[in-house]
This record gives C-alpha cells, structure tokens and sequence, in this order.
C-alpha cells in the first residue's frame, strides 16, 4: 500500500533533518514547529483568550477558542503532544481554531532534556 502523499511530502522535507534528540532543545523546537506552520490566515472565531489555571507544578497556560454562534457551546479539552517538550499552544493553534466547539487547549510546562544542564 502506498503512502498517502502528505505523508510522503513529509517523510521527503525531513530528509538531512536531524533528529530532535541530536540537536539543542531549541533547535528542536524550532524544527518542530516548522512542521505545524501554516500560511494561511487564522480561522475566525468568536473570541480567543489566553488564561492560567491551577496546575501540579504551578500555574498552566491554556487558551480558550469560542466559537461564532450563540451559546451554550460544548467544550473539548486538547491535550497537544510532543511530550509537552516541543510544542506549545501557538504550534497547536491552527489545528484547534479549525476544530473550535469551545475548545481549552492545555499546555503544561515543557520538561527538559536530563542532558541539558539548565532543567
């Protein structure tokens, strides 16, 4: 079976990429967040707010999307990946903007690498 050919295109652009483990962790992160960008403007929605709530380790940074509408709207909690190590609500805002019910997008503080000596 083929591969579908988004895929494809992302297995090509990552040729001669090193791998995120290989490089400093913002380096990783900036190669990461490449492949989440997206040219096209932003998905309209009713209201975008960025906010904090409790979290285990301290405060939690979470951005809330309403969408256009009259409410009451349902609510999806998204937690985004990457082992919340590289990625963080702006690589993940597209993707929510474009599944807005009434979306809460989580980010945890990112963890470090054990090698890097600054965690």
């Amino acid at each position: 079976m083929a591969l579908h050919p988004h895929i494809q295109a992302a297995l090509k652009a990552a040729e001669g990429v090193p791998p995120h483990y290989a490089v400093p962790l913002e380096q990783a992160r900036a190669q990461a967040r490449l492949g989440y960008a997206t040219p096209k403007a932003p998905v309209a929605v009713a209201d975008v707010r960025d906010m904090f709530i409790p979290g285990p380790a301290g405060p939690m940074a979470v951005r809330v999307y309403t969408p256009v509408g009259t409410a009451p709207h349902p609510v999806t909690v998204f937690f985004h990946g990457s082992g919340f190590v590289l990625l963080d609500l702006d690589s993940h805002d597209d993707i929510c903007r474009r599944r807005a019910h009434r979306r809460v997008d989580t980010h945890r503080h990112r963890a470090g690498r054990a090698r890097d000596k600054h965690v």
